[in-house]
């Protein structure tokens, strides 16, 4: 997976960017290197893996000794 980052300019002049996740095998073979080439909002996958690493923290006890 890649980050790809974009933009799209507004008719006001701004910009709105935007960063996805996407295959390289995709990106660079088209259909013939990936199947599964839906991008994934970066945002989006970047909240998925912080929340499921804060659940698996929460099943754990840590206890530290100095020796």
């Amino acid at each position: 997976m890649v980050i790809i980052q974009s933009w799209k300019k507004k008719v006001d002049g701004t910009k709105t960017h935007w960063r996805y996740l996407k295959c390289s095998a995709y990106r660079r073979s088209g259909k013939n290197g990936c199947d599964n080439h839906v991008p994934i909002r970066y945002e989006e996958f970047r909240r998925f893996i912080v929340e499921r690493l804060l659940e698996t923290g929460k099943k754990f006890r840590l206890i530290l000794t100095i020796h």
